[in-house]
């Protein structure tokens, strides 16, 4: 879940929370299906996460719309790509 609550942008996967600060970078390493999501803050890694689209991939094979990206269907990528764009880093949904 990539989340504000009042001014603070937060990340949280697996049982995991961090804050996601100014510093913080976003690595997304893809290998054929296997990727592997790293959030570093300070250059000290905070959050490791291996998955493998494999299974996802066969479900939207067949899938038609003309539209359809690939952060729409993989929330690590998504993620990647708001964190390396400052004005959708700004428009993430703020609970108050």
């Amino acid at each position: 879940m990539l989340y504000r609550v009042g001014s603070e942008l937060r990340f949280s996967i697996d049982e995991q929370t961090i804050l996601i600060k100014d510093t913080t970078l976003s690595i997304l390493e893809k290998n054929r299906d296997h990727r592997l999501f790293i959030l570093k803050t300070n250059a000290e890694e905070k959050i490791r996460f291996e998955y493998n689209l494999t299974d996802l991939q066969h479900a939207i094979a067949g899938d038609t719309t003309p539209h359809v990206a690939e952060e729409d269907f993989d929330f690590c990528q998504f993620v990647y790509n708001v964190l390396n764009n400052p004005e959708r880093r700004s428009f993430i949904y703020q609970v108050l």
